[in-house]
Protein backbone atom coordinates (compact mmCIF):
# COMPACT_ATOMS: atom_id res chain seq x y z
CA UNK A 1 0.00 0.00 0.00
CA UNK A 2 1.55 3.63 -0.86
CA UNK A 3 2.12 6.04 1.74
CA UNK A 4 -0.99 8.62 2.42
CA UNK A 5 -0.41 12.26 1.10
CA UNK A 6 -1.11 15.64 2.98
CA UNK A 7 -3.26 15.79 -0.04
CA UNK A 8 -5.43 12.63 1.20
CA UNK A 9 -8.41 13.35 2.88
CA UNK A 10 -8.64 12.38 6.10
CA UNK A 11 -10.40 11.73 9.11
CA UNK A 12 -9.62 15.33 10.70
CA UNK A 13 -11.08 16.47 7.33
CA UNK A 14 -14.50 14.71 7.25
CA UNK A 15 -15.04 15.02 11.17
CA UNK A 16 -14.40 19.43 10.15
CA UNK A 17 -16.96 19.31 7.67
CA UNK A 18 -19.38 17.35 9.74
CA UNK A 19 -18.95 20.18 12.51
CA UNK A 20 -19.24 22.47 9.87
CA UNK A 21 -22.65 21.50 8.82
CA UNK A 22 -23.72 21.01 12.18
CA UNK A 23 -23.05 24.75 12.77
CA UNK A 24 -25.19 25.01 9.23
CA UNK A 25 -28.24 22.65 10.89
CA UNK A 26 -27.90 24.72 14.29
CA UNK A 27 -28.74 27.65 12.97
CA UNK A 28 -31.45 26.20 10.41
CA UNK A 29 -33.15 24.98 13.65
CA UNK A 30 -33.17 28.24 15.45
CA UNK A 31 -34.78 30.49 12.55
CA UNK A 32 -36.97 27.67 12.60
CA UNK A 33 -37.99 28.00 16.25
CA UNK A 34 -38.24 31.79 15.64
CA UNK A 35 -40.60 31.52 12.51
CA UNK A 36 -43.02 28.76 14.46
CA UNK A 37 -42.62 30.83 17.54
CA UNK A 38 -44.24 33.89 15.81
CA UNK A 39 -46.93 32.02 13.76
CA UNK A 40 -48.10 29.64 16.61
CA UNK A 41 -48.80 32.90 18.49
CA UNK A 42 -49.64 35.56 16.31
CA UNK A 43 -47.23 37.74 17.42
CA UNK A 44 -47.73 39.87 13.67
CA UNK A 45 -51.29 41.13 15.03
CA UNK A 46 -49.47 42.06 18.70
CA UNK A 47 -48.67 45.63 19.13
CA UNK A 48 -46.49 45.22 22.33
CA UNK A 49 -43.32 43.59 21.20
CA UNK A 50 -42.14 43.55 24.37
CA UNK A 51 -44.58 41.98 26.22
CA UNK A 52 -44.50 38.95 23.59
CA UNK A 53 -40.51 39.31 24.11
CA UNK A 54 -40.90 38.98 28.06
CA UNK A 55 -43.52 36.12 27.69
CA UNK A 56 -41.07 33.93 25.27
CA UNK A 57 -37.66 35.36 26.25
CA UNK A 58 -36.05 31.59 27.14
CA UNK A 59 -36.64 30.48 23.80
CA UNK A 60 -36.06 33.66 21.52
CA UNK A 61 -32.52 34.05 24.01
CA UNK A 62 -31.66 30.44 22.95
CA UNK A 63 -32.37 31.11 19.18
CA UNK A 64 -30.12 34.04 19.33
CA UNK A 65 -27.09 32.14 20.22
CA UNK A 66 -28.40 28.89 18.32
CA UNK A 67 -27.33 31.19 15.34
CA UNK A 68 -24.23 32.88 16.73
CA UNK A 69 -22.72 29.66 17.93
CA UNK A 70 -24.14 27.96 14.86
CA UNK A 71 -22.74 30.45 12.27
CA UNK A 72 -19.80 31.12 14.44
CA UNK A 73 -18.56 27.52 14.41
CA UNK A 74 -19.27 27.48 10.07
CA UNK A 75 -17.37 29.98 10.34
CA UNK A 76 -14.47 28.83 11.77
CA UNK A 77 -14.62 25.12 9.83
CA UNK A 78 -15.48 26.08 6.28
CA UNK A 79 -12.94 25.03 3.43
CA UNK A 80 -12.48 27.64 1.26
CA UNK A 81 -10.12 28.42 -0.90
CA UNK A 82 -10.04 31.89 -1.21
CA UNK A 83 -7.87 33.06 1.94
CA UNK A 84 -9.56 36.66 1.69
CA UNK A 85 -12.98 35.73 1.64
CA UNK A 86 -12.30 33.14 4.43
CA UNK A 87 -11.09 36.44 6.45
CA UNK A 88 -13.95 39.04 5.52
CA UNK A 89 -16.36 36.09 7.20
CA UNK A 90 -14.34 36.09 10.35
CA UNK A 91 -14.72 39.91 10.13
CA UNK A 92 -18.45 39.67 9.75
CA UNK A 93 -19.47 37.01 12.36
CA UNK A 94 -16.40 38.76 14.66
CA UNK A 95 -18.29 42.56 14.66
CA UNK A 96 -21.78 40.91 15.04
CA UNK A 97 -20.49 38.62 17.75
CA UNK A 98 -18.80 41.62 19.67
CA UNK A 99 -21.83 43.62 19.03
CA UNK A 100 -24.20 41.10 20.78
CA UNK A 101 -21.91 40.61 23.88
CA UNK A 102 -21.98 44.53 24.14
CA UNK A 103 -25.63 44.25 24.03
CA UNK A 104 -25.81 41.55 26.35
CA UNK A 105 -23.79 43.89 28.97
CA UNK A 106 -25.81 46.93 28.29
CA UNK A 107 -29.43 45.09 28.85
CA UNK A 108 -28.05 43.84 31.86
CA UNK A 109 -26.70 46.69 33.53
CA UNK A 110 -29.77 48.81 31.82
CA UNK A 111 -32.28 46.53 32.84
CA UNK A 112 -33.33 47.24 29.39
CA UNK A 113 -33.30 43.84 28.43
CA UNK A 114 -30.83 42.37 25.92
CA UNK A 115 -33.97 40.91 23.55
CA UNK A 116 -35.64 43.89 23.51
CA UNK A 117 -32.61 46.23 22.48
CA UNK A 118 -32.14 43.38 19.45
CA UNK A 119 -35.08 43.37 18.53
CA UNK A 120 -36.66 47.05 19.17
CA UNK A 121 -33.44 49.38 18.68
CA UNK A 122 -31.97 49.79 15.61
CA UNK A 123 -28.50 49.52 16.39
CA UNK A 124 -28.94 45.94 17.87
CA UNK A 125 -30.39 44.49 14.69
CA UNK A 126 -27.70 46.33 12.27
CA UNK A 127 -25.11 44.71 14.77
CA UNK A 128 -26.78 41.29 15.02
CA UNK A 129 -27.04 41.86 11.11
CA UNK A 130 -23.54 41.82 10.74
CA UNK A 131 -23.38 37.55 12.32
CA UNK A 132 -26.63 37.04 9.61
CA UNK A 133 -24.60 38.68 7.31
CA UNK A 134 -21.36 35.72 8.32
CA UNK A 135 -23.72 33.04 7.41
CA UNK A 136 -24.56 34.53 4.26
CA UNK A 137 -21.74 34.44 3.06
CA UNK A 138 -21.62 30.75 3.62
CA UNK A 139 -24.80 30.39 1.57
CA UNK A 140 -23.17 32.57 -1.53
CA UNK A 141 -19.85 30.26 -1.00
CA UNK A 142 -22.10 27.33 -1.48
CA UNK A 143 -24.35 28.70 -3.94
CA UNK A 144 -20.96 29.50 -5.93
CA UNK A 145 -19.15 26.35 -5.17
CA UNK A 146 -22.57 23.95 -5.68
CA UNK A 147 -25.22 25.47 -7.46
CA UNK A 148 -27.75 25.88 -4.67
CA UNK A 149 -30.44 28.47 -5.78
CA UNK A 150 -31.82 28.62 -2.56
CA UNK A 151 -29.19 29.75 -1.33
CA UNK A 152 -28.38 32.77 -3.12
CA UNK A 153 -32.66 33.64 -2.40
CA UNK A 154 -31.57 33.49 1.37
CA UNK A 155 -28.90 35.78 0.97
CA UNK A 156 -30.86 37.77 -0.90
CA UNK A 157 -34.15 37.87 1.66
CA UNK A 158 -32.22 38.04 4.82
CA UNK A 159 -30.31 41.69 4.30
CA UNK A 160 -33.64 42.57 2.76
CA UNK A 161 -35.46 41.69 6.05
CA UNK A 162 -33.23 43.32 8.61
CA UNK A 163 -32.91 46.25 6.91
CA UNK A 164 -36.91 46.47 6.64
CA UNK A 165 -37.03 45.71 10.08
CA UNK A 166 -34.75 48.55 11.22
CA UNK A 167 -36.54 50.88 9.01
CA UNK A 168 -39.84 50.02 9.59
CA UNK A 169 -40.60 49.09 6.09
CA UNK A 170 -42.76 46.34 6.18
CA UNK A 171 -46.51 45.75 6.93
CA UNK A 172 -46.14 43.23 9.92
CA UNK A 173 -47.96 40.37 7.86
CA UNK A 174 -45.61 41.30 5.18
CA UNK A 175 -42.24 40.74 7.06
CA UNK A 176 -43.44 37.49 8.13
CA UNK A 177 -43.77 36.37 5.23
CA UNK A 178 -40.60 37.27 4.48
CA UNK A 179 -39.47 35.91 7.37
CA UNK A 180 -41.41 32.34 6.58
CA UNK A 181 -39.43 32.50 2.93
CA UNK A 182 -36.53 32.96 4.09
CA UNK A 183 -36.66 30.06 7.00
CA UNK A 184 -37.85 27.75 4.19
CA UNK A 185 -34.72 28.37 1.68
CA UNK A 186 -32.47 28.38 4.68
CA UNK A 187 -33.92 25.16 5.30
CA UNK A 188 -33.49 23.42 2.06
CA UNK A 189 -30.14 24.63 2.04
CA UNK A 190 -29.18 23.04 5.21
CA UNK A 191 -30.99 19.83 4.38
CA UNK A 192 -29.33 19.53 1.26
CA UNK A 193 -25.90 20.44 2.63
CA UNK A 194 -26.21 17.94 5.46
CA UNK A 195 -27.18 15.44 2.92
CA UNK A 196 -24.09 15.60 0.37
CA UNK A 197 -21.01 13.81 -0.01
CA UNK A 198 -18.88 14.96 2.72
CA UNK A 199 -15.78 15.10 0.80
CA UNK A 200 -16.81 17.50 -1.65
CA UNK A 201 -17.06 19.91 1.14
CA UNK A 202 -12.77 18.83 1.30
CA UNK A 203 -12.63 19.29 -2.64
CA UNK A 204 -8.80 19.82 -2.96
CA UNK A 205 -6.91 20.20 -0.27
CA UNK A 206 -3.42 21.22 -2.30
CA UNK A 207 -5.37 24.19 -2.94
CA UNK A 208 -5.92 26.08 0.07
CA UNK A 209 -3.49 24.50 2.04
CA UNK A 210 -0.43 26.28 -0.02
CA UNK A 211 -2.50 29.53 1.15
CA UNK A 212 -2.25 28.84 4.58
Amino acid sequence: MGKASAYDINERDIRGVRIYRGGIAVSAMAFVMVTLLLLFTQAWGNPDASLWIAHHGVLLLFAVWMIVLGTGTSVLTIHLYIPQFHLLLKILFGIGAAAVMVFLAVGFFSGRGFLQILYQTPYGTFGFGFVLAALCGITVKEAFCFGMPEAIFFAVVTPVLVLGHIFDAFRPLTGLSLLCADTLLFCIFAVRKVTMPEDLDVGDKSVYMHKT
